[in-house]
């Protein structure tokens, strides 16, 4: 029998990989479509200690405005529900149908408390194309100290039975975990990632975000209490690194999110040799034709960061920012396409001109937000100093995963050898990828294949005829298939056939 299997270099042309298996990552290497964020309800079940939009707690975007708003938007767009929690408007799966009906990428966040069966196979069914549900620990005593009693074990079940729902009948949906980093939970996050990992779920893409200087936790005064105020950017940076260790190993978990600049995710990707799906760079404001952010006091602002905006208006910037939607179409302004929010913008478009920039080797194409430009505040972003000071010369890192381990033995005759930056995703139908950390070599198996057991004996160094006899002993029918999965990955680069050292 034949192996089936598809080879795409560079992988950004395949158009036939594993449905959710890259299509995350496809989409931010290639143009994006405007984002339109709407928080369709500021109503909430829970009082989350880093909540940052208390600010519209208590308002509601009727059913009949964001229809409205929603057909207002001049073209195809990703429409991200968000709020309080989206769960809780009660025409939530009359106005997802709406937008996916369009032909928008229609997604949503929730803290999952009220997400039961019906909700889901209702949101589901209404073409729902990503539903995050937001986790900020590995178990309940850390998640419930951020977000309430009892909140983690609601979440966790409604993750459960989002998982089963999408892989039952709605396979194209994507699921999404949201973690944000405080303080007070930032080491028990790898611990978040290893239990996904081992959870059975196929989470297709884990985000872990820096917490907000902004709402409840500065309205109360709490930025200086330690725990509770933001993230160390020196201990994010160990975190980060236990984080893509951990999810290297789990291949049911597809992409990781870090929000972090591009120096932080070049020094992670070379180090752990995992692929970060996004970096913190550009302007979505100025990068897309349209886009923009309606709160659920139906006030409209072209960037999501509302309270720099604010900001700005207050020092005689953007006089038409923040406005009701009626009050703006009433003055004949289109409400995703304001042409003197980005004019103004562009033409404070540039790099940070800060010592801690300049002292930068690598030159990353880092762009200072342009709302704090026309504020006079430049500054770069402080997760790079940790890197700067432990690595001065990026020589030092940058091929750190392409390299022998120090101290390690050499391996037996006969060793399948993966290359450092190469790892392995399993799709929910049971097809495995098996992909390079820059996604330029990709070599797709079936699942009777079992790849990612050949991927697994590689990892633990058994030599080929060790690994082959454990494959067989698995899989009696297919003993063929173990042979050909090494050859196809040697034959692509991704892996060798490691020798004594004479």
């Amino acid at each position: 029998m034949e192996a089936e299997w598809a080879m795409k270099a560079p992988l950004g042309g395949c158009e036939s990989l594993a449905a959710n298996l890259t299509v995350a990552a496809l989409a931010a290497r290639s143009a994006r479509k405007p984002t339109v964020v709407i928080d369709v309800t500021g109503n909430c079940n829970l009082r989350c200690e880093h909540c940052w939009n208390v600010g519209y707690l208590g308002s509601e975007l009727p059913k009949e405005e964001i229809l409205a708003l929603i057909g207002r938007i001049p073209g195809q767009a990703r429409v991200h529900l968000l709020g309080g929690d989206p769960l809780l408007h009660p025409a939530l799966p009359e106005i997802v149908r709406f937008a996916a009906d369009r032909g928008h990428y229609t997604s949503l966040v929730t803290n999952g408390v009220a997400l039961s069966c019906a909700s889901v196979e209702g949101l589901l069914d209404s073409g729902l194309a990503e539903i995050g549900i937001s986790l900020d620990g590995p178990d309940a005593q850390t998640h419930d100290a951020i977000r309430g009693a009892g909140s983690f074990d609601r979440g966790w079940a409604a993750l459960e039975r989002t998982s089963r729902a999408i892989q039952a009948g709605h396979p194209g949906t994507m699921l999404t975990v949201s973690a944000t980093a405080m303080q007070m939970n930032l080491p028990h996050l790898p611990r978040l990632v290893e239990r996904l990992g081992t959870s059975g779920i196929f989470v297709d893409i884990v985000v872990v975000a820096f917490g907000y200087a902004q709402g409840r936790a500065k309205a109360a005064g709490r930025l200086d209490e330690g725990s509770k105020g933001p993230v160390d950017p020196a201990a994010w940076l160990g975190v980060a690194e236990e984080i893509c260790r951990a999810f290297k190993r789990h291949p049911r978990l597809q992409h990781l999110n870090l929000r972090a600049p591009p120096l932080v995710h070049e020094f992670l990707t070379t180090t752990t040799g995992v692929y970060l799906l996004d970096s913190v760079t550009g302007c979505p404001a100025l990068d897309a034709p349209f886009g923009g952010r309606v709160t659920s006091d139906g006030r409209v602002y072209s960037c999501g960061r509302d309270f720099l905006i604010e900001r700005a208006r207050a020092a005689g910037l953007f006089p038409h920012e923040g406005l009701h939607h009626a009050s703006l179409v009433a003055q004949g302004r289109e409400p995703f396409g304001q042409a003197g929010f980005r004019d103004v913008l562009e033409n404070h478009r540039r790099h940070p001109r800060v010592a801690l920039c300049e002292s930068c080797r690598w030159k990353i194409d880092c762009l200072q937000c342009p709302i704090l430009s026309c504020l006079g505040e430049e500054r770069g972003s402080a997760l790079c100093r940790p890197i700067l000071d432990r690595y001065p010369d990026p020589a030092t890192w940058r091929r750190r995963a392409a390299s022998e381990p120090a101290g390690e033995a050499p391996a037996p005759e006969g060793t399948l050898r993966l290359s450092p930056d190469v790892y392995d995703r399993e799709a929910r139908d049971g097809r495995v990828l098996v992909l390079s950390v820059d996604l330029d070599r990709a070599v797709e198996f079936t699942p009777g294949l079992h790849a990612g057991d050949v991927v697994r004996s590689a990892r633990a160094g058994l030599g080929l005829a060790a690994a082959r006899a454990a494959y067989q002993e698995r899989h009696p029918t297919e003993a063929w298939g173990h042979d050909e999965v090494a050859d196809r990955l040697v034959a692509e680069g991704l892996a060798s056939i490691a020798f004594p050292v004479a």
